[in-house]
């Protein structure tokens, strides 16, 4: 039997999906001028880089968009003609990331990332010298109540977080009381 081109095509592009091998992804843009914010968009992803999707999205909605080193995985979905923030909403929030629009700039990222940045809080990561952490941490939640600290996975240091005012304070305070002790 003899195929044409199209059918032969067609033939590797069902064996390719098949075989789990087809991560496409087909952007278009909906209307001829070019993209504006509030125009709507079409993605067609299939098992793509959720990274390369916002920028995709981006690139076609016009907007600038910021995303976070820690926004990894990929994603699969169909949207047709939906607005930005729809598309936002499927594509972040599934994957259990969150996003906001901060300065005409689109942030993208795990929702204490978003919250720091919408809140424009600070977040300093201190190593301690002689302090124990959580010892630490329990003296900087009595004293500075609106401050939130973590100890770092590691466990020798602390991560501070809170209003530019505050974790200046917070870390002036952990300089005093992490010091050498007395001879």
């Amino acid at each position: 039997m003899r195929m044409h081109r199209g059918s032969r095509l067609a033939a590797w592009a069902r064996g390719s999906v098949r075989a789990g091998f087809l991560a496409c992804a087909v952007v278009t843009v909906v209307g001829t001028a070019p993209a504006a914010p509030a125009s709507r968009v079409t993605l067609d992803f299939v098992e793509a880089n959720i990274v390369d999707v916002l920028q995709a999205l981006a690139t076609q909605a016009g907007v600038d968009m910021a995303v976070s080193d820690s926004v990894t995985g990929t994603v699969t979905m169909r949207l047709r003609q939906v607005t930005l923030e729809q598309a936002l909403e499927m594509i972040v929030r599934f994957r259990g990331y969150d996003y906001a629009l901060v300065d005409s700039v689109y942030v993208v990222g795990t929702p204490q990332e978003v919250q720091a940045i919408v809140a424009k809080e600070t977040v300093e990561v201190v190593n301690l010298q002689f302090s124990p952490p959580r010892a630490l941490a329990d003296a900087l939640a009595n004293n500075f109540p609106d401050l939130h600290t973590e100890v770092t996975p590691t466990g020798a240091g602390l991560v501070v977080r809170g209003d530019p005012a505050t974790v200046s304070r917070a870390l002036a305070f952990i300089a005093a009381v992490d010091a050498a002790p007395a001879e």
